[in-house]
């Protein structure tokens, strides 16, 4: 099976075997420093060639001292640069000096370019990842970066901008996608740090010849001018050793992220395009930027000079890649003219509301909505399309700056009962501005007459604005937003829903020690009470009375059934917030085929009286959300065909 979660667990599996083998690159590395400098002590240490002792190579004193500076070195640089790039795809894009495309841009090119993106992020399921372009770059390339499908971006060179038509571009997107999905972006982020951890034994060498170079002669030299030698040699042979298993891996993966942009695009023409005008480009997909090799294998295209060895290549080779795309391609490149400005996008269109899905679902349903979890169709993207083009402009452009982004969000959640909304209000005045509660009052009654599925999407679409507010800032909205959730003392589907994609999203940009989870559970024993709290909370949400409850929370049940395993039925006051926050918590820790099973107990459970309403459909994008699997807002029984 080829679905998100699969491609999650070959992800998580490849950094394992990529961590294996850079644990083997290092332990040949230390043994090798250990033995050059055992012989070296050996070859010039009179004192130490004491009668019986001579041509003794082991010493475990010494292998601990040579192995731990060696190590330390190593992982030292290693844990410097992955902590540099701890912040995900956005540190990667500065140390690049890409510059952030607001959403508000008026440039055609960059509005064009953030339409792609949004479409694409809508029809995933996914935050919309912040949209960078390195403007000096006149080569055509992109990347895409980030620790998890929440906190990507997507960046752009200035001649991708220029040179490509919508279509070319909407190809090289969908490749850059296909890497967030697949969790390439997290394993390339990790490539960078480790080989940089090799690299720094190389510059230990280097620097400690330079600095005997010019420091004054002496007998004494000698030992460590040829400790700094062999320190240089093997840090170059180790980062060597480590570059090949990089280019092996980028090359893979490279090939795999064409197919799935043409799978999701349905138009191979236009990625075929994209690489045809690299062909046809003296630049070509070249950066010119010194800090370009660090991040070499991310490239949508070969960011440097294609080396002498093949095996050294980040990239397959160009005409490869356009003949598996077009099989009629001849061989020869096209001119690359710079293109006019896209036209402006279309205005508003009004559709109709969705209240209710009303499909039955029957377990092969179920699994055809599992299916659509983390994947992109052409299908997709043309309802992703409709949406964006249904919303009213005062609330998209609400979307495009921090503060109207935040406005917009207060609104959102404004109760329909006026006692609860007079409270609401009144916090506001006691802790925002003037001008902020002005434009709650101005969104409001725009927010309050569209349906469930925009009130999502307008949700998603202001996440790269509200990531552009500064820590203090944050703080102070994220305050403001739970006290507006817990106005009324208790949490409605939508406000948990946004509670989990805006809040729990930004706390790991905004808020220190908010780390991203590891795995460590892979058996249903572990999260047994977890998975009783949310199956009873989505029974007692879903439905009203008991007998309906406990059929759905068995129907549930039933799906994450092991020998010895039962789940029993907890009261609704038993699945308080708090309890739900630690479970969920608990459950981001899993694998993702346990990821899956509970998703698919989920959605039994809310579909056991025959239809899944638009407000469950909230709860169960939250604890998606929750578990990092992205679900598209408009996901419906009847969108899985």
């Amino acid at each position: 099976m080829n679905d998100f979660f699969s491609r999650q667990d070959r992800a998580r599996r490849g950094t394992v075997l990529l961590l294996c083998y850079f644990g083997l690159a290092v332990l040949l590395i230390i043994l090798s420093v250990y033995l050059a400098a055992r012989g070296l002590l050996l070859y010039t240490s009179t004192e130490y060639l004491r009668p019986g002792t001579s041509g003794n190579w082991w010493d475990p004193e010494w292998f601990l001292w040579t192995a731990g500076s060696t190590a330390a070195i190593i992982f030292a640089g290693a844990w410097y640069q992955i902590g540099q790039l701890r912040q995900g795809g956005r540190r990667l894009a500065e140390i690049l000096d890409a510059r952030r495309i607001p959403p508000g841009s008026t440039d055609l090119r960059e509005r064009q370019l953030l339409n792609i993106v949004e479409e694409m992020a809508i029809a995933a399921g996914m935050p919309v990842p912040e949209v960078y372009v390195m403007d000096r770059e006149r080569g055509i390339n992109a990347f895409a970066a980030g620790l998890t499908v929440n906190d990507g971006i997507v960046c752009v060179t200035r001649g991708a901008l220029e040179l490509l038509n919508r279509q070319e571009l909407q190809g090289v997107v969908a490749h850059e996608f296909s890497h967030l999905l697949n969790g390439d972006a997290l394993i390339n982020l990790r490539l960078i740090g480790w080989l940089y951890g090799i690299l720094l034994l190389n510059q230990v060498g280097a620097g400690l010849l330079r600095g005997l170079a010019h420091g004054r002669g002496g007998k004494g030299k000698g030992p460590f001018v040829a400790l700094g030698l062999i320190l240089w040699i093997l840090g170059s042979v180790g980062y060597l050793c480590g570059q090949l298993i990089k280019c092996a891996v980028s090359r893979q993966r490279e090939q795999l992220a064409d197919a799935s942009a043409v799978q999701f695009t349905r138009n191979p023409l236009g990625l075929a395009g994209a690489l045809k005008k690299i062909g046809g480009l003296d630049l070509g997909s070249r950066l010119r930027h010194p800090q370009a090799a660090l991040a070499s294998h991310m490239y949508f295209g070969a960011g440097l000079k294609q080396p002498w060895l093949r095996a050294l290549a980040t990239h397959p080779p160009l005409e490869t890649r356009i003949l598996l795309l077009d099989p009629t391609f001849d061989g020869r490149y096209p001119e690359v003219p710079p293109l006019p400005a896209p036209e402006p996008q279309q205005g508003y269109v009004q559709r109709p509301k969705v209240t209710s899905f009303g499909t039955v679902l029957s377990g092969a349903a179920i699994m055809a909505l599992l299916e659509q979890v983390g994947t992109l169709e052409e299908a997709h993207l043309a309802k992703a399309r409709e949406l964006l083009q249904a919303i009213p402009l005062p609330l998209k452009t609400a979307t495009e700056e921090p503060f109207s982004a935040s406005a917009l969000l207060c609104s959102l959640l404004l109760d329909d009962d006026e006692e609860i909304r007079r409270r609401q209000l009144q916090l506001l005045e006691r802790a925002t501005e003037p001008d902020l509660q002005q434009a709650v009052a101005e969104l409001h009654p725009q927010v309050a007459v569209v349906d469930a599925e925009t009130r999502l999407l307008l949700v998603d679409l202001s996440l790269p604005a509200m990531r552009v507010l500064s820590a203090s800032q944050y703080r102070n909205c994220r305050g403001v937003l739970k006290g507006l959730i817990d106005a009324d003392r208790k949490i409605s589907l939508f406000e948990y829903a946004l509670q989990y994609m805006v809040i729990r999203v930004l706390d790991r940009q905004f808020l220190a020690g908010r780390r991203t989870p590891v795995v460590q559970i892979y058996a249903m024993r572990g999260i047994r009470q977890e998975a009783a709290i949310v199956l009873s909370l989505l029974a007692h949400v879903g439905h009203e009375d008991s007998a309906r409850i406990h059929s759905s929370f068995h129907q549930g049940a039933k799906v994450l059934a092991e020998p010895g395993l039962q789940l029993e039925l907890l009261e609704q006051q038993d699945c308080s917030r708090k309890k739900l926050d630690r479970a969920l918590r608990r459950l981001e820790q899993t694998s993702p085929q346990l990821k899956r099973k509970l998703l698919a107990a989920s959605l039994q459970c809310l579909a056991a009286d025959g239809e899944i309403r638009a407000a469950e459909l909230q709860l169960f994008r939250a604890l998606a959300a929750s578990l990092e699997c992205p679900v598209p807002s408009w996901m419906s029984p009847g969108s899985a065909s």
